[in-house]
């Protein structure tokens, strides 16, 4: 008996958010969006090997919804950029798949329950006895200064000072308001505190995309620096220069901690990351002493993360 497979796509030349008209002409898709493209046509493909009967419905992403699904005939549908959570609070649907982009691009997470930790493979554990060649690969990546987003140039940032590194995140980004607790602002004061009881320089580096939001974090970081702190705003380095010689990274759980693995750096996070089984989660205090136990498992770790993924980068 053939499978009736739905992949549900969202029109990618245009926001993922609401918008009152929308285009009939189609504009030029952002190359970070063309991956998704990548990732039906993966869908497609690899369903019609199996010899199911495969439709694609684009839309606008908001105009998918439970409701609308509920109206279709399929035995297995894939819905794009939502969990459980944000699509089917109240468990109506069956045979849902749920797939996201992850901080590499390149790989999705599909699931029947949504993506990073509201994921069911949540927390990904790393495997035992890796040979690092999937580590060394993306690491290779970070080293060269390649970032989900633009980021200056490599080799312009020196200091012979030690520092910890802090992350900004966009606040209401979804990571943020699904798998965290804790808020990016508060995150920010408490690792300030923190470096002043390390008695260790901290710089920000903000979020690259979005610089409305980031105005409220860089409020607090001049507050603080009026009253007497140094902590720098570094807003035009490249990430991997400041991974690259920090103590440690602080965030709530951002994309960046997974370069910071990449790094071989301690990884502080306030948030239920991806990656949280390898990095150390911060209640009300930390145990600096014990900041590099989770290195060692750092290589088996970016191997189960990557094989947990579908890698859509064929070129």
């Amino acid at each position: 008996m053939k499978n009736n497979v739905i992949i549900l796509k969202p029109r990618l030349d245009i926001p993922f958010g609401f918008i009152k008209d929308i285009p009939k002409t189609r504009g030029a898709i952002p190359s970070i969006r063309k991956y998704w493209e990548k990732l039906s046509d993966y869908l497609f493909l690899l369903h019609k090997s199996r010899g199911d009967q495969v439709q694609i419905i684009e839309k606008p992403l908001w105009q998918f919804n439970a409701e609308f699904v509920l109206k279709l005939d399929y035995t297995k549908i894939y819905i794009p950029h939502h969990s459980i959570k944000t699509f089917d609070k109240e468990n109506k649907l069956e045979n849902v798949f749920y797939y996201m982009q992850m901080v590499f691009p390149w790989l999705f997470q599909i699931d029947s329950k949504g993506w990073c930790a509201d994921a069911t493979v949540w927390p990904i554990e790393p495997t035992q006895n890796s040979d690092g060649k999937i580590f060394k690969k993306y690491q290779s990546l970070a080293f060269e200064g390649y970032s989900k987003f633009k980021q200056p140039k490599r080799g312009q940032f020196e200091t012979k000072d030690k520092y910890i590194l802090f992350l900004c995140q966009i606040p209401h980004d979804q990571t943020i308001t699904l798998h965290s607790d804790v808020s990016v602002v508060d995150a920010l004061i408490k690792t300030i505190e923190i470096s002043k009881l390390l008695g260790i320089q901290l710089i920000v580096k903000p979020h690259p995309i979005n610089k409305v939001s980031m105005k409220p974090l860089l409020e607090i970081v001049s507050r603080k620096n009026l009253s007497g702190e140094k902590i720098l705003w570094a807003d035009i380095v490249n990430i991997h220069d400041l991974l690259e010689h920090c103590e440690a990274v602080f965030s709530v759980n951002s994309g960046g901690g997974m370069e910071g693995i990449l790094h071989k750096k301690p990884i502080f996070c306030f948030g239920r990351s991806d990656y949280s089984s390898v990095s150390h989660f911060i209640d009300k205090s930390i145990n600096w002493e014990t900041k590099d136990k989770f290195i060692p498992h750092y290589e088996g770790f970016i191997d189960a993360y990557v094989n947990t993924m579908v890698n859509v980068n064929y070129s």
